[in-house]
C-alpha cells in the first residue's frame, strides 16, 4: 500500500489504524475472506468527504501477495503497475518492517462474521471487483456528458436568475441516479404477486414468504441455498464495516423474508439453524437498541424473531434440532438484551380509532 498520506485511517476486518509517515502496508494476513477499507484526513479529503471505501478480498495462501498505491485526486488505492511491483519485490526486506503486523484478537469473531461469504458471492454483489462506498455514488443524467457547449452552460439552471420559490428551485436541480458501475448487485427480492390469484391466496402470500425466498435461492444460488446467508452476512459487513445503509436496508429485508418463511421451517431446518448462528455473531457487534423505532419504540428484530420463534415452536414436524436451537436463541436474547418475546409486537396491536 505505496504512498499512503500521513493519518489516512486504514483498516481489515474488525481492526483499523491510522497510518504514520512510514506505513507501506499490512502482513500476516490469514487465508480466507477479509475486508480491506480506507479513508482520507481531513486535510487530504477533497472530492468524498472523508467517507469510507472497502473492497473485499480472498487471500488464498499466507504467502500471497496484494500490490495497491495511493491516487490522491481519487482517495483510492489502485493497482500498482508492473514496474511498481518489480521495485517493490527488489526492496522486499527493507519495506517488510514497515509493514503493520495484523492483530489476531478479533480474528474469531470475523470469522463468524464472513464464513458464509465465498468468492462467488463476492463477484456476484462486486462485478469486476468493484469497491464498497459509504454513501451512494450517484451521477448527473444532465450533466454526464463529456462534451458542453458554451451554450448549454450558459443555459444550465445554476446560471440563470434567482428562483422566486422552494418548488422552482427544486425543479431546476439536476436529476439524479445512482451510477451503475458503482451499485452493489444484490439479489432482487420479489414482491409478493398477485396477479391471478385469489384474495386468499394473496393474503397466505404476505403473511408466508416461503414462494419468495425459495425463488429467490433458486435464480441466484441454485447450486448451495445457504450461500443467501453469504450474502446476509455480506450486507451486515458492508453496512456494520462499511457503512454502507442500503446493505443495511438489503440485510433487513433478507432477515424479514427468512423469518417468515413458515413452509420451509420442515423442508429446510438447515438453513434456519444456521441462519440463527449467523444472527447470534452479528448481535454481538451492535447495541441493543440499535433497531427500535424512536416514533413507536417498537424493535424491529424483536418483531420479526418473535414471527420465527412462533413458527417453529408451532409448525407441526419441524426438526427437533431446530426447535432446540430456536429455544436456546430466544433464552440468550432475552438474558443478553432483555428482548421479550412473549408480549404481542406492538405492530399487531389493534389500531384505535377516535
Amino acid at each position: 500500500m505505496l504512498e499512503v498520506p500521513k493519518g489516512t485511517e486504514v483498516g481489515i476486518d474488525l481492526s483499523y489504524w491510522n497510518c504514520g509517515p512510514n506505513f507501506v502496508g499490512l502482513k500476516n494476513i490469514s487465508p480466507g475472506t477479509h475486508f480491506v477499507y480506507w479513508s482520507s484526513t481531513a486535510q487530504e479529503c477533497k472530492t468524498r468527504s472523508c467517507l469510507r471505501t472497502g473492497r473485499f478480498l480472498v487471500i488464498e495462501n499466507p504467502s500471497q501477495r496484494l500490490f495497491w498505491r495511493w491516487n490522491k485526486f481519487q482517495e483510492t488505492f489502485e493497482d500498482c503497475s508492473e514496474e511498481e511491483k518489480d521495485s517493490v519485490k527488489t526492496n522486499w526486506q527493507d519495506m517488510v518492517p514497515r509493514l503493520g503486523p495484523i492483530d489476531s484478537t478479533n480474528s474469531r469473531s470475523w470469522n463468524a462474521l464472513s464464513k458464509y461469504i465465498s468468492r462467488l458471492i463476492i463477484d456476484k454483489i462486486c462485478p469486476d471487483n468493484r469497491p464498497v462506498y459509504s454513501a451512494t455514488q450517484l451521477i448527473s443524467l444532465e450533466y454526464r456528458s463529456s462534451s458542453r457547449t458554451s451554450s448549454d452552460i450558459e443555459s444550465s439552471p445554476m446560471s440563470r436568475k434567482m428562483c422566486s420559490n422552494l418548488s422552482e428551485a427544486e425543479s431546476k436541480l439536476p436529476k439524479m441516479e445512482e451510477s451503475e458501475n458503482e451499485r452493489l448487485c444484490y439479489s432482487r427480492i420479489d414482491k409478493v404477486p398477485i396477479e391471478g390469484l385469489s384474495a386468499r391466496e394473496i393474503t397466505s402470500c404476505h403473511l408466508d414468504h416461503s414462494s419468495r425466498l425459495r425463488n429467490l435461492m433458486e435464480e441466484n444460488y441454485p447450486t448451495n441455498k445457504l450461500y443467501i446467508l453469504g450474502e446476509l452476512q455480506f450486507s451486515f459487513i458492508c453496512f456494520l464495516i462499511g457503512q454502507n445503509y442500503d446493505s443495511f436496508e438489503h440485510w433487513k429485508r433478507l432477515v424479514d423474508l427468512i423469518c417468515n418463511s413458515d413452509a420451509l421451517l420442515k423442508d429446510m431446518p438447515k438453513l434456519f439453524n444456521v441462519f440463527m448462528l449467523v444472527l447470534h455473531f452479528q448481535l454481538q457487534q451492535i447495541p441493543s437498541d440499535f433497531f427500535v423505532d424512536i416514533l413507536t419504540a417498537s424493535n424491529f428484530l424483536v418483531s420479526v424473531l418473535h414471527v420465527l420463534f412462533t413458527n417453529v415452536q408451532l409448525t407441526e414436524g419441524v426438526n427437533t434440532e431446530l426447535k432446540l436451537r430456536s429455544e436456546k436463541f430466544q433464552k440468550y436474547l432475552t438474558s443478553k438484551f432483555g428482548w421479550d418475546f412473549m408480549s404481542e409486537p406492538y405492530e399487531w396491536s389493534p389500531t384505535i380509532v377516535k
